[in-house]
């Protein structure tokens, strides 16, 4: 039951008669988590291979993050914080968004390509996504979850 629920919860079908959502990092990590207070003996360990796919692929999750040169021109430079990250098309870094709430409460999902870590003196550990999603595409084949196996 917990492992299901985590699945569904991390993006996978509901059920064959209903649709599919779109993954949620922020959420299994949640979901995982409430297994491991439940009880769960495997929940860690899968806790753990989320994280590191999150340090992997979401480097800006959880961290305060500026747009540019998004095609909305009106929220290019605008700053906030990157509260989630979404693999929809699984390995296809094309398709990965994140989940940005602005300063001012508007929500977004902005392309990796597309934020940076806002920039601040001091500020250490947080890197920008790199531009080319081709070598992505090729690094994480593997590791960005289309199934709970198989993440990092």
């Amino acid at each position: 039951f917990i492992v299901s629920r985590v699945i569904s919860g991390f993006g996978m079908s509901e059920s064959a008669s209903t649709k599919t959502v779109t993954p949620s990092f922020r959420r299994a990590r949640a979901l995982y988590e409430e297994a491991i207070g439940l009880g769960d003996s495997l929940a860690a360990e899968h806790l753990e291979h989320l994280q590191e796919a999150i340090d992997k692929h979401a480097p800006l999750m959880d961290h305060r993050v500026e747009i540019q040169g998004s095609s909305r021109k009106d929220i290019n430079g605008k700053r906030g914080i990157a509260l989630d990250f979404h693999a929809a098309a699984g390995t296809d870094p094309d398709t990965w968004r994140y989940t940005v709430k602005l300063d001012n409460g508007a929500v977004f999902k902005i392309k990796p390509t597309k934020l940076r870590a806002e920039p601040e003196q001091g500020r250490a550990g947080v890197q920008a996504r790199p531009r080319s999603s081709s070598s992505l595409k090729e690094k994480c084949a593997a590791c960005v979850p289309g199934t709970i196996v198989g993440i990092c």
